[in-house]
C-alpha cells in the first residue's frame, strides 16, 4: 500500500519547499517593509518647565517625564546654554517610580534659552533614545535661537530590519519550546494508540525536535541580545555586550530567559515520555517550566511600561504569548513529527491517527485562539486604541498586517476542522488524499505563522502607536515635495511662539555637510520681510532649530532649500496657517486597565469558562456537556463580573506622565486653577476654605481643604466626588461638565494649593471643643481598677493590612483636631474624656489630688489667638496588628505650653475604639 503513495510524498517534499520559500519571502518582504528609523520607546512625555516655556524666574529643579520605565545605569539629563556648552553644577535623581529624572539647577543662572539633552534607556524593552527640549527664563525679550546639544532620537546602533529579524528569531525558538510537552502530553501521545508500535521512532523524533527547539531558542536569544547591546552607543562590542547582561535590566531578564530555556531542557529530558504518569514530579516540572518561559518575555515588553494596572497588563501579554506559542509550536510539531512519522504505516493506520490528532489539535488551538484573542485585542487597545493610530503608525501599521494573515489563517484552520477532519474520519479510499491535503493546509498556516512573527518582532521593536499620536497631538507637520525626494517640517507646538523646528529629508544619506534653511514670510505682511533660519545637522537627514520665529498668527510661506556640495540646491515651498491654538489631533482614549487582584481573578475565571465551553462543544451528547458548559457559562459570566470591579477609575488609570495628577504640574496646575474659579470657586472660596458665597448656610458646609481630615481622602475619593457628588451635602456631580482630563487638574490644583497650605498650621477653634466632659469623680474610679490593654507599651507593629478605610482616617482625624481644640479651650474634662481609661490609669496611678481637681474644674478660659496650638497634619494613618491605629500627628506650639503632645512638635498617637469612637491611648 505504501507504493502508490510514493509520489504524493515526492510532491509533499516540494510542496514545503515551496511553502519554505514562500515564508521566507515573506518575512523578508516585512524586514523589507520596515521603517528606515528606530522609534524612541522612553520617548519625553512631559518636562517642567515645558518644551518652549517662558518662565518668570529659575526653577529650582527641572523634571522630565518618560512614556517608560528609566534604567538609571544610563539615562541622564544635561543642561546646556544657548551657546551650546554644558552647565555645571548639575545634580540628577530618578523618581521611585522610575518614570522621571530630576535635575538640580545651580542658584545665579542668567535669563536666556536653555535646553535640556535627555538620553533614556528603557527598562521595560531595553530600547535607547535621546532628544532635547528648550525653554527661557525671563520674558519673550530673552528668547534667543540655541545651539543643538547633540543629536536627535536616533541613536544608530542595529538598523530596524535587523532588530526586527533578532525579536523574530526569540519569539519563533521560544514558541518552538514551549508547545512540546502540551502537544506531546494532549495531542500525540494520546493519538498513537493504533499504531503504538510506531512509539519508539515517534518518541526518538520528538527527542530530536526538542534538542533542536533548544538550540533554536538558546540562539534566537543571543541573536536578540547582541542586536541590542549595539543600540549602546559606548565602549568596544564586549562592552556593549558585558554592560547589557551585567548593568540593564534588559540583560537581566534575558539571563532569567536562559536559565528556563535550558531548565526547560533538562526537564524534557528526564520526562516519562510513554508513561508519562511514571514520573509525576518531572512531568509536573516540565508544565511549570513551560508556562514560565514567556514571563522573561512579557516582563520587556510594551505592557511592562503601563503606568496602572502593570500586573493586569503583563499577565495578559504572557497568556498571550503562551496561546500564540502553543498553537505555532504545535504547527511545527505536526509537520515536522507526527506527518513524517506516520509515512511508514498504511493509509488506514495513518488515517486513524490523524482522524484522532487533528480534533484534539483543533480544541487547543481554539483554546489559544480565544485567549489570544482577547488578549490580543486589550493589547491592542493599550497600545493603539483608534483606527487612526492602527493605520497612520509604523506599529499599527504591523498590527494591521498582522491580524490580516491571522485572518487568512484562521480560514485555513477553520477548512482543517470542518472539511479536512471529516473526510479523515471516512473510511473510504479518498482518506489518504485528504490526509496529503491536510499536509498543505498545515504548511501553509506555518509559512503565514512566520510572517506573522516578524510583524510582531517588527512591532515590539517600535514605539506604541497611543504614545505616536500623543506625540503627534504636540506637533505639526508640513510636507515638502522636492525634487526627486520629499521632505517634511516638524513644528513643536506648531503655535505662535517659541517653536521646534526638525526637518526630514527622505532618501539616501545626504553629505555630512549638507545644509538645510527655511525662509519664512508672510505674504500678507511684507513689512516683516524674510526670516531665514540655518537649521543644525543632527542624526540622520535631520536638521533641527529651537526659535521664536513663527511669532505672528497668519499663513506663512516656508521655502525649504537643500543644499549640498558640488550640487544644485533643491528647494520646495508651501503655504501653511500658523495659529494660536494647536490643530486636534485624534489621539485615543483612556483605555481600561484593571487592579491586580480582581482584574487578575476575572480573566482566569474568564479563560476557564472559554476552556469549558470549548470542552461542552466537543463532548457530544455525554453528560460532560452540561456539566463542561454550565461550569464554564459560570465562570465567563463571573469574570466578567469581576473584571468590570476591578476597572480603575479613568481619572485615575494615568499614573505617571502628562496626564496623571501632577500637583508640580503647572500647566495642569494653571489649568486646574481656571477650571476651580468656574465650577468650584463659588462654594469653596478663593482660598480653598470653604468660605464661597454659595457655600453660605450649607450643612455641612463646603469643604475647607486646608483642613488636616480633607488632606487624608484618598484620590479615588475625591474623584468620586467631583464626578458623581457626595451624598449628605450639597455637592453635586460634575461627571457631565468635566472630562477625566479636566478632574485631573483640578485635583492638581487643589494639591498644589493644600501643599501650600499645610506649610502652615490650622487652629482648631475652641469652640470645636464639644464632647462630653469627663468628671473627677470618673477619674478617680479608674485609679483603682487595673488596666485592660495589655499591649500599651509594646512596640509598635502594623498589621498584615494596614490600610485604614476613609471613615476610619476621618474619625481619627477628628477626634486629634478635637483634643487640640480642646486644649486651646484649656477645658481640661473634656479634653480628658478625648483618652481612653487605660491612659487615663496610667496619667494618675495615685488618683486625683486635689489641686488638680481644683484646676480641672474651673471656668475654661480660652488661650490667647497668639497661643493657641495649630495642628500641621496627620500622617502615616496604619492599622496596628493589636487592632488599634497608630497615625503622626505634628503641631505649631507657638507658646510652647507642650500640653499637646507633651514637650514634642510631633508625635505618634496611637488611637483605640471604645464603644464606637476612637479615643487617644498612647502618646508616644
Amino acid at each position: 500500500m505504501n507504493t502508490p503513495i510514493q509520489p504524493r510524498r515526492r510532491a509533499g517534499s516540494s510542496a514545503r519547499r515551496g511553502l519554505a520559500l514562500l515564508a521566507m519571502l515573506g518575512v523578508l518582504a516585512c524586514l523589507a517593509a520596515a521603517p528606515r528609523p528606530a522609534a524612541a520607546h522612553a520617548a519625553l512625555d512631559s518636562s517642567t518647565p515645558a518644551n518652549g516655556a517662558v518662565v518668570a524666574t529659575w526653577p529650582t529643579e527641572i523634571t522630565a517625564t518618560f512614556t517608560e520605565h528609566l534604567d538609571d545605569s544610563y539615562s541622564h539629563l544635561q543642561l546646556f546654554d544657548m551657546r551650546g556648552e554644558q552647565v555645571a553644577g548639575t545634580s540628577l535623581a530618578f523618581s521611585d517610580d522610575g518614570f522621571t529624572m530630576t535635575l538640580t539647577v545651580p542658584a545665579g543662572l542668567p535669563n536666556g534659552t536653555y535646553s535640556v539633552l535627555w538620553r533614556t534607556l528603557s527598562e521595560d524593552d531595553g530600547h535607547t533614545a535621546q532628544n532635547y527640549f528648550s525653554f527661557t527664563v525671563g520674558t519673550d525679550a530673552d528668547v534667543a535661537p540655541v545651539t543643538i546639544p547633540g543629536t536627535g532620537d536616533e541613536l544608530g546602533g542595529s538598523p530596524q530590519w535587523l532588530k526586527t529579524a533578532s525579536r523574530w528569531a526569540a519569539l519563533l525558538g521560544i514558541a518552538a519550546l514551549m508547545a512540546i510537552w502540551p502537544m506531546w502530553t494532549l495531542v500525540i501521545r494520546p493519538t498513537l494508540g493504533p499504531v503504538w508500535r510506531l512509539g519508539p521512532a515517534i518518541t526518538r523524533r520528538m527527542h530530536r525536535y526538542t534538542a533542536i527547539a533548544v538550540a533554536a531558542a538558546l540562539l534566537g536569544s543571543v541573536f536578540a541580545l547582541v542586536v541590542q547591546a549595539f543600540t549602546l552607543p559606548d565602549g568596544t562590542w564586549l562592552d556593549k555586550l558585558l554592560n547589557t547582561i551585567g548593568q540593564t535590566r534588559y540583560g537581566q531578564l534575558w539571563l532569567a530567559r536562559l536559565v528556563l530555556i535550558v531548565a526547560t531542557g533538562m526537564a524534557l529530558s528526564v520526562c516519562a515520555w510513554w508513561f508519562t504518569k511514571r514520573r509525576p514530579v518531572e512531568n509536573v516540572a516540565a508544565w511549570v517550566l513551560t508556562l514560565a518561559l514567556p514571563i522573561p518575555f512579557s516582563l520587556i515588553a510594551h505592557a511592562y511600561a503601563q503606568p496602572a494596572g502593570r500586573a493586569f497588563a503583563v499577565t495578559a501579554d504572557v497568556l498571550h504569548l503562551l496561546g500564540a506559542g502553543v498553537w505555532v509550536g504545535g504547527l511545527l510539531i505536526l509537520a515536522t513529527v507526527l506527518f513524517p512519522g506516520l509515512r511508514c504505516v498504511d493509509a488506514e493506520d495513518r488515517r486513524r491517527v490523524l482522524a484522532r490528532a487533528i480534533p484534539r489539535f483543533s480544541v487547543l488551538a481554539i483554546i489559544a485562539w480565544a485567549v489570544m484573542g482577547l488578549t490580543g485585542f486589550y493589547a491592542g487597545w493599550l497600545q493603539v486604541g483608534n483606527l487612526a493610530a492602527l493605520t497612520g503608525t509604523a506599529y499599527g501599521k504591523a498590527l494591521l498586517v498582522k491580524i490580516i494573515l491571522l485572518a487568512v489563517i484562521l480560514v485555513i484552520a477553520t477548512v482543517n476542522l470542518f472539511v479536512i477532519s471529516r473526510h479523515l474520519n471516512r473510511r473510504d479510499e479518498g482518506a489518504a488524499i485528504w490526509g496529503t491535503r491536510l499536509r498543505w493546509t498545515v504548511g501553509a498556516e506555518i509559512a503565514l505563522v512566520l510572517v506573522v512573527l516578524a510583524a510582531v518582532g517588527q512591532m515590539t521593536s517600535l514605539q506604541p502607536a497611543r504614545d505616536v499620536m500623543v506625540e503627534r497631538s504636540r506637533q505639526i507637520t508640513i510636507p515638502f515635495e522636492l525634487p526627486d525626494t520629499s521632505a517634511k517640517l516638524l513644528l513643536a507646538p506648531g503655535i505662535t511662539g517659541v517653536n521646534h523646528f526638525r526637518v526630514e529629508v527622505a532618501g539616501a544619506d545626504l553629505p555630512a555637510d549638507a545644509e538645510a534653511l527655511l525662509r519664512l514670510t508672510i505674504p500678507d505682511n511684507q513689512s516683516l520681510g524674510t526670516k531665514e533660519i540655518q537649521l543644525s545637522r543632527v542624526a540622520g537627514n535631520a536638521f533641527e532649530h529651537h526659535g521664536s520665529e513663527l511669532s505672528i498668527a497668519g499663513d506663512w510661506k516656508m521655502t525649504l532649500i537643500i543644499r549640498e556640495p558640488g550640487q544644485a540646491p533643491l528647494q520646495a515651498e508651501t503655504t501653511h496657517a500658523i495659529g494660536t491654538t494647536a490643530p486636534k489631533v485624534d489621539v485615543p482614549g483612556t483605555p481600561w486597565r484593571f487592579e491586580m487582584v480582581g482584574g487578575l481573578s476575572g480573566m482566569a475565571l474568564v479563560f476557564i469558562g472559554i476552556g469549558g465551553l470549548v470542552m461542552a462543544v466537543y463532548a457530544g451528547r455525554t453528560p460532560l456537556r452540561k456539566e463542561a458548559g454550565g461550569l464554564g457559562a459560570a465562570a465567563l459570566a463571573l469574570g466578567v463580573v469581576l473584571l468590570l470591579q476591578a476597572r480603575y477609575d479613568p481619572v485615575l488609570a494615568v499614573a505617571s506622565g502628562e496626564g496623571a495628577i501632577n500637583p508640580n504640574d503647572m500647566a495642569m496646575v494653571s489649568r486646574g486653577e481656571e477650571i476651580y474659579v468656574n465650577q468650584c470657586l463659588s462654594c469653596h472660596g478663593a482660598g480653598l476654605r470653604g468660605d464661597g458665597p454659595a457655600g453660605a448656610g450649607m450643612s455641612p458646609p463646603p469643604a475647607d481643604f486646608a483642613a488636616p481630615h480633607t488632606m487624608v481622602h484618598s484620590d479615588g475619593d475625591l474623584v468620586y466626588w467631583i464626578e458623581n457628588g457626595k451624598q449628605g451635602t450639597g455637592m453635586p456631580g460634575f461627571g457631565d461638565a468635566l472630562s477625566d482630563q479636566d478632574v485631573r487638574d483640578v485635583m492638581a490644583f487643589i494639591k498644589n494649593r493644600q501643599e501650600q497650605l499645610g506649610k502652615t498650621a490650622t487652629v482648631p477653634d475652641p469652640a470645636q471643643c464639644t464632647v462630653q466632659p469627663t468628671t473627677i469623680d470618673a477619674l478617680t474610679e479608674l485609679a483603682g481598677e487595673p488596666a485592660t490593654s495589655a499591649q500599651r507599651g509594646a512596640p509598635i507593629q502594623p498589621a498584615s493590612d494596614p490600610s485604614v478605610d476613609g471613615a476610619t482616617q476621618n474619625q481619627v482625624v477628628a477626634t486629634a483636631e478635637e483634643m487640640i481644640a480642646c486644649t486651646n479651650a484649656v477645658d481640661t474634662l473634656r479634653r480628658l474624656a478625648l483618652f481612653s481609661d487605660d491612659f487615663l490609669r496610667a496619667s494618675f496611678p495615685d488618683g486625683v489630688d486635689a489641686s488638680f481637681a481644683e484646676m480641672a474644674t474651673q471656668e475654661p478660659t480660652p488661650l490667647p489667638e497668639a497661643e493657641r496650638i495649630g495642628l500641621r497634619d496627620v500622617q502615616n494613618i496604619t492599622t496596628l496588628s493589636d487592632g488599634r491605629i497608630a497615625a503622626t500627628v505634628s503641631i505649631d506650639d507657638p507658646a510652647n505650653t507642650g500640653t499637646a503632645l507633651g514637650d514634642d512638635a510631633q508625635a505618634t498617637l496611637i488611637f483605640v475604639n471604645v464603644d464606637g469612637a476612637w479615643r487617644i491611648d498612647e502618646i508616644r
